[in-house]
């Protein structure tokens, strides 16, 4: 089993320092705010090291390392100029979905109000309101105090909250010092869970909050705070100024980012990955930030593989340029993807997600969002903070549904229709929705290819990277689906072994026409990409191992066409081409054990896309892949200009040669010197 780390700090390199004291750690971090550019820290095209401004406990899930590379937030600004109209008693409070930045903001905020403040104004931060009280305050004071040696003394010898607040007084009293508050993740203190059930340490939460809140009257306060708190914004003041931060990394932000993380040197080198991207993380900063981490520890990982070397080393001399280099291999890039899945906070959500409330139809994308607005960007829109988060909750509110509904699949169908009547229709989305309908339907009620073959219920696999394939029993199988947003030439995978023993691979494409997608068969049909499935399936279907289809579901019907191969050899024996294989094509109505309701929704939304593609003369979304029955592909310039990156790779494998090139333009000259491509 592969064990993922569970701390946030993925990207921290092993150093050789000596373990430092908190009080020491606090003193260099006052140090470092000393000497902080604090304009750059509100410029979105500048980069800083945001040290931490208070006593470091290493808890695994805070999202912030003790010293963080930030990009630079303007609308910290806003929040300073806020702060700077409150009176004792009043505060501010920054509101967001989880990982938007709140904290981020909070700490520059401090680290300005460190740099800023007279001596005189202290300011006491409780970077985690879940913590005891006492703890919290005393290092919230230790930090503030860190540089006075007789203080620190004092504070270290305070063992009740009344010795805490006693020091305050007299601070106040006869040093004539002013305090003011900064509260993080002030929802730990709700007596609620995000569901809106009560917390299995309610009273002790309750007892906590009003503890700290002790401490908080009478002085200004800043608030951290995520959505569904409904007692922890409750008790807030009345006079509090809310600012809500309801936008991801802008333009210029996600440029800067990019510009100096190794997820944006990635994406130079591999433009076609933009697409992954978008979909896991879009400009969300948790996101981009946890995918940039994982791509470090998957270099990481795979260095200390190649080279035997130990960890320690590799994490302190790696260089980004390696990095990339070894993130040019499209294996090791799935593997990033899949970690992020297994990241501990994407998994947190998907154990929430089981406990949502669902009494009542959500289809629109407002409905979903109010069900839990933690991770929602805005609640109107249903804007998700990626595309992924979306489809997670997607997934589960249909599930969910499903409990509500007579019809076995009414749910996806109310999705369907929602997706037609909204207003600005997105196809994409519609498609991810149908491929998820029909899959649904195969897993509960199996699928019918042909009158040979006909495969009951089957169990449902979502896969980010490709499965190894289970051995199986006669009568079994397995429908494979891919979790990736536009995963490729295929909708779904079925693995099946029939009552004979005869084992079957299908590779299913839901889609308006075949004609349209008649590129997907043979992509998916070719030796280079059925071998990520089956190991050495040429002489496998040679020897009757496996028998191959492809499956396209769409409008028609027509009788099982098979298909011979087509396989050439290349130097060394390397094989390439089209693979024997049995095309179907197929009705949904003739695959799928559907009532009229089912079908009906499938081919109305089959029908309205035709009729787009006609009314509008609209090309698929990507061009067409080029047969690779001819050795060289003699192309155009502008069809070469045309192909996406995957496509060529997928050309390149069909003539077996290794397409894993760092850009583009190296795998085309690549592929010319090898004389399978020819541009006139």
């Amino acid at each position: 089993m592969k064990v993922l780390p569970s701390s946030v700090s993925l990207k921290r390199k092993h150093t050789s320092l000596k373990q430092e004291s908190p009080l020491e750690q606090a003193r260099r971090s006052w140090e470092a705010i000393r000497q902080l550019d604090c304009k750059a820290l509100l410029d979105a095209g500048k980069m800083s090291n945001l040290p931490f401004p208070g006593i470091w406990v290493s808890n695994a899930w805070d999202r912030l390392p003790q010293d963080a590379q930030i990009v630079g937030v303007p609308d910290v600004k806003h929040v300073c100029d806020s702060w700077d109209y409150t009176d004792p008693g009043e505060g501010v409070m920054l509101i967001g979905s989880k990982g938007v930045g709140k904290s981020v903001r909070l700490r520059i905020f401090a680290c300005i109000q460190y740099a800023t403040l007279p001596k005189e104004s202290r300011l006491l931060c409780v970077w985690n309101a879940n913590a005891p009280v006492l703890n919290s305050m005393k290092r919230a004071l230790l930090f503030t105090y860190a540089e006075e040696q007789d203080l620190v003394n004092e504070i270290e010898a305070i063992e009740s909250l009344e010795g805490l607040g006693s020091f305050i007084s007299r601070r106040e009293i006869y040093a004539k010092e002013t305090f003011s508050m900064l509260v993080d993740s002030a929802q730990t203190t709700d007596i609620l869970t995000w569901a809106g059930e009560p917390q299995r340490d309610a009273e002790e939460r309750q007892q906590r909050w009003q503890t700290l809140n002790d401490f908080l009257e009478g002085h200004r306060t800043i608030w951290g705070l995520s959505p569904k708190a409904y007692t922890a914004e409750a008790h807030l003041p009345h006079n509090v100024t809310r600012i809500l931060i309801d936008e991801g990394f802008d333009e210029q932000t996600m440029q800067t980012f990019m510009n100096n993380s190794l997820l944006g040197s990635v994406l130079k080198s591999h433009p076609d990955r933009n697409h992954d991207i978008n979909y896991y993380a879009g400009s969300y900063p948790w996101l981009l930030d946890r995918l940039d981490g994982w791509c470090w520890w998957c270099a990481w990982q795979k260095e200390e593989e190649i080279s035997k070397m130990s960890s320690a080393h590799v994490r302190s001399t790696m260089s980004q340029k390696a990095a990339v280099a070894l993130l040019g291999d499209p294996d090791l890039w799935d593997t990033v993807l899949w970690s992020l899945e297994q990241d501990m906070y994407v998994k947190a959500i998907h154990d929430d997600l089981q406990n949502l409330k669902v009494t009542q139809l959500c289809h629109s994308w407002e409905e979903m969002a109010r069900l839990d607005s933690r991770y929602v960007l805005d609640v109107k829109s249903g804007m998700y903070c990626s595309l992924y988060i979306q489809h997670m909750y997607i997934d589960a509110v249909r599930e969910h549904e499903q409990t509500l509904m007579k019809s076995q699949y009414g749910s996806w169908i109310g999705y369907c229709r929602y997706l037609l009547e909204h207003n600005a229709l997105n196809w994409a989305e519609v498609g991810w929705a149908c491929e998820r309908l029909c899959t649904d339907v195969i897993s509960k009620t199996g699928i019918k290819i042909s009158k040979d073959l006909i495969i009951g219920r089957l169990p449902t696999q979502y896969f980010s990277r490709i499965p190894k394939i289970p051995d199986l029993c006669n009568g079994a199988g397995i429908i494979f689906i891919p979790k990736k947003f536009n995963f490729g030439s295929v909708d779904a995978v079925i693995i099946y072994q029939d009552t004979a023993g005869q084992l079957h691979f299908f590779g299913l494409q839901f889609t308006t026409s075949e004609k349209r997608h008649k590129h997907s068969e043979d992509e998916f049909m070719s030796v280079g990409a059925a071998e990520e499935w089956i190991p050495s399936v040429l002489q496998s279907s040679r020897d009757g191992i496996w028998k191959l289809h492809f499956v396209f579901v769409c409008l028609t019907s027509k009788g099982a066409q098979p298909k011979p191969e087509r396989i050439c050899k290349l130097r060394g024996n390397a094989s390439y081409g089209v693979l024997s294989h049995t095309l179907h094509v197929a009705s949904f109505h003739d695959v799928l054990d559907v009532n009229a309701e089912v079908c009906g929704m499938l081919m109305e939304i089959a029908g309205r896309r035709e009729k787009e593609y006609a009314d509008h003369a609209v090309a698929p979304p990507f061009p067409p892949l080029p047969s690779t029955t001819a050795w060289p592909l003699k192309l155009s310039e502008d069809q070469l200009k045309q192909l996406k990156v995957k496509q060529l790779r997928a050309i390149a494998a069909d003539g077996g040669f290794n397409g894993t090139y760092r850009t583009r333009d190296l795998l085309v000259e690549a592929m010319k010197s090898q004389g399978l491509l020819l541009v006139e």
